[in-house]
């Protein structure tokens, strides 16, 4: 027991000794190299987020400070998009090369020391749509109700676009007598179109496998074979052309008027909905989406026939002109704000129509097939 306390206090003392030597009990420690910090990277412009509109293309804007070599130079900033690969090297170049589709843009950058850091932003690059524009209408009644063609033609000539029309419509046909119709083919043939728009029928688009059976005087129409069929038709006259399908509305009365059955418009316009998202995928083709627009309507106006004939199927002159609305936000991509054409109807009530046709197409644009 002696010894033991001997011992502590030769310890003791010893440690009292130590620290009374060194002011700073950490100064024996050898200090290793300085710690070389990556640089910080930012990227400025473009946006995260950012649309660009193809062949105009965008500057791209970055930096790179670095704790030791302070502001890094051109040569060392690299920009690489997971698409299109390398863009080029720089704190500021216009870059107008690239491709239609949505881009993660990295601007990579490595300091003396061979440290590398680096920032990221997502883009989309949407195909630029030209002012003048050759349109082929192909469908029925429903587009050849109150001219449609040339409604559109006027709405889209009041707002600054040229626009050539073609149109094939013949009441009572359906798609699937189009798709292996001679005179459509030799219609689609005519020209290099930028779109054909192909008009949908409510009850195969509602119904698409029953329809002949919930409406017996109807036979069956396959649709979705028959899109396929146009689209090849369509791409094989001219690769770039662009297949629209208009979505179409529901009868006002849903299929009610069919003893046992009793789906309301709503009911019917959400099948609609639902096929025609899944089918855009299948096909595929880019939706215009006049039903959707008919269903925030109705949904808003408690009005018997608003934007329908008597027939509860036809579109009134209220119905073509949203009609004609929505196609011109799905060809050129925005609303028709500050166009003073109402062709007749009320401004309150045609500018309530352009409202709802863009906002239904410009809010979700992936949706409709409109962008990558």
């Amino acid at each position: 027991m002696k010894k033991l306390i001997v011992l502590l206090l030769i310890l003791s003392a010893f440690s009292i000794f130590f620290y009374a030597c060194n002011d700073d009990p950490t100064s024996a420690i050898p200090d290793g190299p300085p710690v070389n910090e990556p640089p910080v990277v930012q990227i400025t412009n473009p946006s995260d987020g950012e649309i660009i509109v193809d062949q105009m293309g965008t500057f791209f804007i970055g930096s790179a400070i670095d704790p030791e070599d302070g502001e890094l130079p051109p040569d060392s900033l690299v920009w690489k998009s997971n698409k299109d690969g390398v863009l080029g090297k720089g704190k500021v170049f216009l870059c107008q090369e690239l491709s239609v589709n949505n881009h993660t843009i990295t601007l990579t950058a490595i300091d003396s020391g061979g440290n590398r850091r680096s920032d990221t932003v997502k883009i989309h690059v949407w195909e630029s749509i030209p002012r003048n524009i050759k349109v082929l209408f192909i469908g029925s009644s429903y587009f050849g109700y109150n001219n449609l063609p040339l409604m559109f033609k006027t709405l889209a000539e009041a707002a600054g676009k040229g626009v050539e029309i073609g149109e094939y419509i013949v009441g009572g046909m359906r798609l699937d007598y189009h798709s292996t119709n001679p005179a459509t083919e030799a219609k689609i043939n005519e020209e290099d179109w930028d779109f054909v728009i192909l008009q949908g029928s409510s009850i195969t688009a509602a119904y698409p496998i029953d329809h002949q059976y919930i409406f017996p005087p109807f036979t069956y129409h396959p649709l979705v074979p028959s899109l396929k069929l146009l689209k090849e038709k369509i791409e094989a006259n001219c690769a770039s052309t662009k297949t629209v399908y208009m979505m179409p509305w529901a009868y006002e009365n849903g299929n009610t008027w069919v003893e046992g059955y009793d789906d309301t418009y709503f009911d019917m316009q959400l099948l609609i909905y639902d096929n025609t998202i899944l089918f855009s995928d299948e096909v595929p083709f880019m939706t215009a989406p006049v039903g959707w627009a008919w269903n925030t309507v109705l949904s808003e106006v408690e009005q018997l026939h608003y934007l329908y004939t008597e027939d509860m199927s036809h579109p009134s002159y209220r119905g073509s002109y949203l009609l004609s609305c929505v196609i011109y936000s799905t060809f050129f991509r925005e609303d028709l704000e500050g166009t003073e054409c109402y062709l007749g109807i009320p401004r309150v009530e045609a500018v309530y129509f352009q409202s709802v046709a863009a906002d239904i197409v410009l809010d979700d644009m992936k949706l409709w097939n409109l962008i990558p």
